[in-house]
């Protein structure tokens, strides 16, 4: 999966510079100088530290999305391509709002995932690659709308992606979740993931639903063992 991440990180960096170059240089009507982090508004959230696990509370959020099926080696649709689309969004809408004079400007956060299984059940080390279901996607502000979509997909013209077409907003809701950080590559996740259920279990909390893992660094340019994914799964 290593080399399958490198290959998406690779092409995400070609495809900020190339939206950034075709949208960022055009002088906006207005200057908007308010910005919008989530990353920041939300730091429980996008932060954690390896081997303490944490319960957080996961606040509804809007995000920009787009769905697969199988492990990133063998996904339909591919997942460099699909990863390739979302970004190509986020970062239209960024910059077509900002060419429009629309404030607030937003910050486009890491890249997020979620991993399950037919039924929503979770994945386990016997699940076959062709099994695995996932979504990409990145948390947006609440004032984003189909319409700034479907003016960023317009305004990508032929330099978008095919798969732009298939990014769209929804709400994710996750609540209350038991939160670690995992230090290594991502198939090593095991032994983090088996810490967090004993943590959940310890306090009386049932894990429920998917798999949710936040990608703090680039496999691009970061060595296996320094990889950082915030891991994060619901309970009840």
């Amino acid at each position: 999966m290593a080399t399958d991440r490198k290959r998406v990180a690779k092409k995400l960096t070609s495809i900020d510079k190339r939206v950034t170059k075709k949208r960022g240089t055009k002088t906006a009507k207005k200057v908007v100088t308010k910005s919008i982090d989530l990353r920041k508004e939300r730091k429980a959230l996008y932060t954690a530290r390896a081997g303490k696990p944490t319960i957080v509370d996961s606040v509804p959020t809007q995000i920009l999305a787009v769905d697969g099926v199988g492990h990133p080696s063998v996904a339909t649709p591919r997942f460099e391509d699909a990863i390739a689309g979302l970004f190509c969004i986020a970062f239209g809408m960024k910059f077509g709002r900002k060419k429009a004079g629309k404030g607030p400007d937003f910050a486009v956060p890491n890249l997020e995932a979620m991993w399950w299984v037919k039924d929503n059940q979770p994945m386990t080390a016997a699940t076959a690659p062709a099994d695995w279901r996932w979504t990409a996607f990145v948390a947006v502000p609440d004032f984003l709308t189909k319409a700034d979509v479907t003016a960023a997909a317009k305004g990508a013209g032929k330099d978008a992606p095919a798969l732009a077409k298939k990014v769209a907003l929804r709400k994710l809701k996750e609540g209350k979740s038991v939160q670690l950080l995992h230090l290594g590559p991502y198939d090593q996740e095991g032994g983090t993931v088996a810490q967090m259920h004993a943590f959940a279990a310890s306090n009386g909390l049932k894990v429920r639903g998917k798999h949710h893992e936040i990608y703090l660094n680039n496999p691009a340019n970061t060595a296996p063992e320094k990889l950082k994914t915030i891991l994060r799964l619901a309970v009840k």
